[in-house]
């Protein structure tokens, strides 16, 4: 199939080659198509991948929570069901978190988060932890 492009100020005399279904008499308003455009692809039918697994729910204590390293996050679940996700890098000095006990803890220089929100607790950081938004599917934590 032969492409041919021709530039011009739209107001000269020459008339663009016409493809089956149009004149060039009667040129398409700006932005319609002649039906011989290649078209977007569609969405996909198939079903997506199944989201990673950071965590059983199960191996979460309530009143606690887990530290994951290989993904930098803590998962927290404060009460039965509220699980939470949070960076594991301390707002204070960038360390790892280290632990959760009744607070997620931070053994580079003491500072403690809240379970349920990441709000320090106790300094020297000033900022609490950010948020990661987390979901249950079924009895795993995934990335929400």
């Amino acid at each position: 199939m032969a492409v041919l492009a021709a530039c011009g100020d739209g107001e000269g005399t020459e008339s663009a080659p016409s493809s089956p279904g149009t004149s060039a008499d009667s040129p398409s308003p700006r932005g319609a198509t002649t039906g011989n455009e290649p078209t977007e692809p569609s969405a996909s039918t198939e079903p997506s991948a199944p989201a990673e697994t950071l965590v059983e729910v199960a191996d979460v204590p309530v009143g606690g929570g887990v530290v994951l390293p290989d993904v930098g996050l803590v998962i927290t679940q404060a009460t039965a069901g509220e699980l939470r996700g949070f960076t594991s890098v301390c707002t204070h000095r960038g360390c790892t978190i280290s632990g959760v006990s009744t607070t997620i803890d931070c053994s580079c220089h003491g500072s403690k988060f809240a379970l349920t929100d990441g709000s320090v607790v106790s300094g020297p950081a000033t900022s609490p932890l950010a948020a990661a938004p987390v979901e249950v599917v079924g009895t795993a934590v995934t990335r929400g």
